[in-house]
């Protein structure tokens, strides 16, 4: 059986996978269009979006630390907001860094 496209890295949309001749198969998704070069294959052009797929749980991190970033921005005790913002630095360079 071949191994079948994760979801999208980026957003979380699902993929698909296109067929065609010599380099024109790729994989993009659905929802925010990112997409894969054109390989060989559709085994390699899943395979490359796979690599890619691989990180979702650090680009999940990532993207929620910023996103906390951003809310805590707004904060009305400034005190609140800088102790927020410093953690959510440390989540987001955690991310950043793989840990």
């Amino acid at each position: 059986m071949s191994e079948e496209p994760k979801p999208c890295p980026f957003c979380g949309g699902g993929p698909t996978v296109f067929y065609g001749p010599q380099r024109e198969n790729f994989v993009r998704c659905s929802a925010c269009k990112a997409m894969t070069g054109g390989e060989t294959s559709g085994a390699a052009a899943v395979s490359t979006w796979n690599r890619r797929a691989a990180r979702d749980e650090e680009v999940a991190k990532l993207r929620e630390a910023l996103l906390a970033i951003i809310a805590n921005s707004d904060e009305k005790n400034e005190w609140d907001a800088v102790d927020k913002l410093e953690q959510n630095r440390e989540t987001a360079r955690a991310a950043l860094e793989g840990k």
